[in-house]
């Protein structure tokens, strides 16, 4: 066992003692691959959507390995994921299929995706696994869209940008530290899923009122609370992860039909 494993084990182990801990807490992330695969499964041959799903189940896995404490898995996987979008970038990134063809957007994405990559790759590397691990569904959901826009299937991108915002509200992560700065963000997401109303059908209704609900509560929470990294912030952010997954599986359910 090398010394960055060693550290890895250690911070692990650490971690193992504070899940135990937080475990009632703590929002549980599970990357999502559903929209990915309903893509693919409609074009069999589209080679675009089926890179970026093979991507997204290496995260999902890694994810995996991350709760696992394996920590060399975990390093296999991240190194795969890496090598694959390098060789993503290389193929697409100056010749991008379908609408992307003409979107200045395009560039915007494919650096923010090599970036939270890149980030990514450091906590893990730096012994914040953690932090890793609660990067993963937002870089899935990065990965969801680009496909989504590809394919033109553009009834799945409002909720998967109301989503990816909601991910950035993660009270674990470095960025939210602050709590001016959580609270800043909470405020953009409410305008992001007042918007987001507008989309849905009249039986999502109900679940959108509890995402709703949840914002309040989470917002009120944080300003309570001595810190955004503490129990309470991270339950009322679970609470409404847990909400807007119902909402979300609800209408990706309604749209595969």
């Amino acid at each position: 066992m090398n010394r960055l494993q060693r550290h890895h084990r250690n911070t692990l182990c650490a971690l193992a003692l504070i899940s135990a801990i937080v475990a009632c807490s703590a929002p549980l992330f599970s990357c999502d691959d559903t929209v990915l695969a309903l893509i693919s499964g409609r074009d069999p041959s589209d080679e675009f959507s089926a890179a970026l799903l093979d991507m997204v189940r290496n995260l999902q896995k890694a994810a995996s390995a991350i709760n696992a404490f394996d920590v060399q898995t975990a390093e296999h996987l991240m190194a795969s994921i890496m090598s694959s979008w390098l060789n993503f970038t290389n193929r697409y990134r100056a010749a991008p299929p379908g609408p992307w063809a003409n979107d200045p957007l395009w560039e915007t994405r494919i650096i923010q995706i090599s970036d939270l990559l890149g980030r990514l790759r450091n906590h893990f590397v730096s012994g914040r696994p953690g932090v890793s691990h609660d990067m993963i569904e937002g870089i899935a959901t990065q990965m969801t869209l680009i496909s989504t826009r590809a394919a033109g299937i553009s009834e799945f991108d409002p909720v998967l940008e109301a989503e990816w915002e909601l991910l950035g509200l993660n009270p674990s992560l470095p960025e939210n530290a602050e709590a001016q700065s959580l609270l800043t963000r909470i405020s953009s997401f409410s305008s992001t899923l007042h918007a987001l109303k507008s989309s849905l059908s009249k039986d999502l209704e109900a679940s959108h009122a509890r995402v709703t609900t949840g914002t309040d509560c989470f917002r009120q929470t944080s300003i309570d609370a001595p810190a955004p990294n503490t129990p309470r912030p991270i339950r009322a952010y679970a609470d409404l992860m847990a909400a807007f997954t119902d909402m979300r599986a609800s209408l990706l359910s309604s749209k595969s039909r």
